[in-house]
């Protein structure tokens, strides 16, 4: 839950980290069975997928909630977030009746690597015109940024159980991704204006050049903003739900959303890479 919208100050390893409130509950398999897994038992995930082989157009998502974090990765903080774990429930559910097959991964699942072997694994076999669909609830973070590529000094971050996915991270996930792959990443956090991507020193664009796909992100909020919500889910993925309409277009879904939104939470659209017309202007999740 991002239930307060309270800032939470951590001290890890003599560093600072600023973590902003804002996130299934199992993992499923692609047919959306509940499966009894190990903890982030990536053979089992790899092999959900070499099960269900698909031809033409794949379209995948992998759902991610905390609803608490490991309290020893974060000094002793637990991470409560009531309702994220509804938030991933409902957009699982809604990637299910698009016909989208869908993975989730919640709490002690949703480690750094975890996330990150799902996103691989999920779309190993896509190509060109594929779909990945990626969703994190929970909580969002800033942390200094390291090698000296934000403007404002700081790096974005998704919280997960053992630690924080930085936007460089992520940009780097989006480029090891099969050329073509389109991409419709939703996270409801806190700071998640720009937490999918690094913005390199040297270039103009904040796209690297080598990377080929297309991303369109939903945000719950801008940087240094707090994605709220209570027991009952996110007031941003609340929104996504009440106003979805299968015959909507992602930049229409966005605003049909936001005009559900509160007046003290403004979300955030972004493209990245070339998107195209046909990707921006076609019906979400097609």
């Amino acid at each position: 839950m991002k239930a307060t919208g309270k800032r939470v100050v951590i001290m890890a390893a003599a560093m600072q980290l600023m973590i902003l409130l804002t996130g299934c509950s199992t993992m499923q398999d692609w047919f959306g069975t509940v499966v009894d897994v190990a903890t982030n038992n990536v053979t089992t995930i790899t092999n959900m997928v070499e099960v269900y082989k698909t031809t033409g157009d794949v379209r995948r998502a992998v759902v991610v909630s905390l609803t608490e974090v490991d309290p020893d990765a974060y000094g002793g903080w637990d991470g409560d977030c009531p309702g994220t774990d509804v938030d991933g429930d409902v957009f699982a559910e809604l990637c299910k009746e698009q016909g989208l097959d869908v993975i989730c991964l919640a709490n002690e699942q949703a480690t750094k690597q975890g996330v990150l072997n799902a996103c691989a694994a999920a779309t190993a076999d896509m190509t060109n015109g594929g779909l990945f669909v990626l969703f994190i609830s929970g909580h969002g973070g800033q942390v200094p940024d390291a090698n000296g590529d934000e403007d404002d000094g700081m790096d974005e971050t998704l919280v997960m159980w053992d630690g924080e996915l930085t936007d460089d991270v992520m940009c780097e996930l989006w480029q090891k991704l099969p050329a073509g792959v389109r991409v419709f990443f939703v996270s409801d956090t806190c700071n998640s204006g720009s937490n999918f991507r690094a913005r390199p020193i040297s270039a103009r664009s904040f796209v690297p050049r080598n990377y080929t796909g297309q991303l369109i992100h939903f945000g719950g909020c801008a940087d240094g903003k707090s994605s709220m919500g209570s027991p009952s889910g996110g007031q941003f993925t609340t929104a996504l739900i009440d106003g979805w309409d299968p015959n909507l277009s992602y930049k229409e879904w966005y605003r049909a959303a936001s005009a559900k939104m509160p007046l003290d939470q403004v979300p955030a659209y972004a493209e990245y890479g070339k998107v195209t017309a046909a990707f921006r202007d076609a019906k979400a999740f097609r």
